[in-house]
C-alpha cells in the first residue's frame, strides 16, 4: 500500500518520523495553508479597483487556490504528484479547526478520491504520536469540524475585505500609509476597549465621605467600616458628620457571624486564561503562546498550547499520581502533598461533557514525558521555565484538596446603614500551599477576601 502522511509544518513533520518512522507512508510536511481561497480579483477581474462592493462571489462562496508564494510552488507539486500514486492518506495536522482545513483543503484541491484517516493528538511527543497513529480515525469523522473552518474562512474573505476597503476609502487620513483592516471579531472587541477607555476619559471624580466607627465588646475595640454602593454614598461632609453624630452614643446589638467555609481549587488551563496570568509578569499574549509553543514543540513538556477548554477527558484522572510524582521530583510541589483529589463531571475539571465540541482539552504538562522532565528542565531558559512551573503549579492545585478558611464578619445596622468588618483565617491551606507566592493564585478560583 502507497499511503503518506501530510503533517502542517516541518517541525510536526520531523516529530512524527521520530515517532513511527515510515510505517505509516511517507510523511510530508506542508507550510501552513498551501491552498487557501482566491482573492477577489480571482473571482471577478472588477475587483481589483477598491470600491464599496460587497464582494460575495455570485456562487455565495470563494473557490480555492494554491498558495505558490515564498517557494511553496515546488511544495504543491510534490504533494500533488505523491496523492497520485497514494492508496491512502492520513491527516497529522494540527487537530484544531485551522489545522483541519489545512490538511483536508490540500486533497479537495487535487480531487484526492482515496480512503483518508485522521491522527488525533494533544501531545507530540513519541509515545503520544504512536498511540494516535494505532487509533487512527476515519477523516469523515471531522466533516464538521471542517465545515467550521469553511464558514469562519468564507465570511472572513467576504466580510472583513469589503469592510477593509469601504472603510479604507471612506475613513483613511490623509498620508496615512496603508489600509483600515476590518475584522469581524477583532474590530468589535476594539470598540469595547475604546469605549471603555472614552468613559475612563470622560470620567468625572467625585469626593464621597467614608464611614467607619469603632465599638467596644468585652474591652477590645473593633473598627467597622460603612461600604455602600455608589448610589448610597455620602457625598456631602455635613450630611456625614450629621450622621455620625447621631450614632454617638449609640449602644445597641454587634452581630457576629462565624462560618466554616471551603474554596474550591482553580480549573486548569486554556490557553486566554494562561495569557491573562501571563500579561501580570508583563508578557503580551503573543509571546505566552510563543513559549507555551516551545514548551510543547520543542521541549514536549506540556500539552497543545491552543487550548480552547479548561477541562481532560476523565480518563486522564488515572494520571494524576504520575504527575504528582513527577512534579514532586521537581520540586514543584511539597513532599506531603495529598494524594490526587479527582472532580469528574458537572463541577469538575474531568468532564468528558464539557468537552464535548472542544478539539483540544486543557494546557497540562506531558505525563507521556514525566521520565524525562528532569532532565529537559535543566535546558528551558528562564521564560520557559516561568510559564512551565505556572503550568505545573496549576494542575498540581487542580488535584489538591479544597481550601479551609474560618470566616467572622461583625456588623451593626444603624438607620439602615450598614457598618461591618470581615476576618478571614486560614485553617487548612488545601491546593493552595502549591502556590509559593501569595498572589501566585490570584484570579484562578473564587476570592475570599471579602470586606464589610
Amino acid at each position: 500500500m502507497r499511503s503518506i502522511v501530510i503533517c502542517e509544518k516541518p517541525s510536526q513533520a520531523r516529530n512524527v518520523r521520530d515517532a513511527v518512522g515510515d510505517r505509516y507512508g511517507k510523511v510530508m510536511a506542508l507550510r501552513g495553508h498551501v491552498i487557501k481561497l482566491a482573492e477577489p480579483e480571482d473571482v471577478n477581474p472588477d475587483w481589483k479597483q477598491w470600491g464599496f462592493q460587497l464582494l460575495r462571489p455570485t456562487s455565495g462562496f470563494y473557490p480555492l487556490n494554491p498558495d505558490s508564494s515564498d517557494g511553496k510552488g515546488q511544495l504543491i507539486k510534490d504533494i500533488g504528484e505523491a496523492l497520485q500514486s497514494a492508496d491512502r492518506v492520513i491527516i497529522a495536522t494540527d487537530c484544531d479547526r485551522e489545522g483541519q482545513g489545512i490538511g483536508e483543503n490540500v486533497l479537495r484541491w487535487f480531487k484526492y478520491k482515496g480512503p483518508v484517516f485522521r491522527a488525533i493528538f494533544n501531545k507530540e511527543d513519541p509515545a503520544s504520536l504512536r498511540e494516535a497513529f494505532e487509533a487512527l480515525r476515519p477523516n469523515a469523522d471531522f466533516l464538521s469540524q471542517y465545515q467550521a473552518w469553511v464558514a469562519r474562512a468564507q465570511v472572513d474573505q467576504i466580510a472583513n475585505l469589503s469592510a477593509t476597503r469601504a472603510a479604507t476609502l471612506a475613513l483613511k487620513p490623509e498620508g496615512m500609509k496603508g489600509a483600515i483592516g476590518i475584522g469581524r471579531v477583532r474590530t468589535p472587541t476594539m470598540a469595547i476597549v475604546c469605549r471603555r477607555q472614552l468613559e475612563i476619559d470622560n470620567f468625572t471624580p467625585k469626593t464621597y465621605w467614608d464611614l467607619w466607627v469603632e465599638v467596644e465588646r468585652n474591652g477590645e475595640t473593633v473598627r467597622l467600616h460603612h461600604k455602600p454602593g455608589s448610589s448610597a454614598r455620602i457625598f456631602a461632609q455635613a450630611e456625614a458628620e450629621k450622621f455620625l453624630a447621631s450614632m454617638s452614643g449609640w449602644r445597641g446589638s454587634v452581630v457576629i457571624d462565624r462560618e466554616s467555609k471551603r474554596q474550591k481549587p482553580p480549573k486548569f488551563m486554556d490557553l486566554p486564561t494562561l495569557q491573562i496570568k501571563a500579561a501580570q509578569w508583563g508578557w503580551s499574549a503573543s509571546k505566552t503562546l510563543e513559549i507555551a509553543q516551545s514548551l510543547y514543540e520543542t521541549h514536549k513538556m506540556t500539552t497543545y498550547p491552543r487550548a480552547e477548554s479548561r477541562y481532560l477527558p476523565e480518563v486522564e484522572a488515572g494520571n494524576a499520581p504520575v504527575m504528582l510524582a513527577g512534579l514532586q521530583t521537581l520540586e514543584l510541589a511539597p513532599a506531603n502533598y495529598p494524594e490526587p483529589e479527582i472532580r469528574k463531571g458537572k463541577g469538575g475539571c474531568f468532564s468528558d461533557k464539557q468537552l464535548e465540541g472542544s478539539s483540544h482539552h486543557a494546557i497540562i504538562p506531558n505525563v507521556k514525558t514525566s521520565d524525562d522532565w528532569q532532565a529537559v528542565y535543566g535546558r528551558l531558559n528562564v521564560d520557559e521555565k516561568t510559564l512551565f512551573d505556572f503550568i505545573a503549579r496549576n494542575y498540581l492545585a487542580a488535584i489538591g484538596p479544597d481550601r479551609l478558611y474560618e470566616r467572622t464578619e461583625i456588623a451593626l445596622d444603624f438607620d439602615n446603614r450598614k457598618f461591618a468588618t470581615v476576618g478571614i483565617v486560614e485553617t487548612d491551606a488545601g491546593w493552595r500551599q502549591v502556590f509559593s507566592e501569595p498572589d501566585e493564585d490570584d484570579n484562578l478560583s473564587e476570592s475570599v477576601q471579602e470586606s464589610g
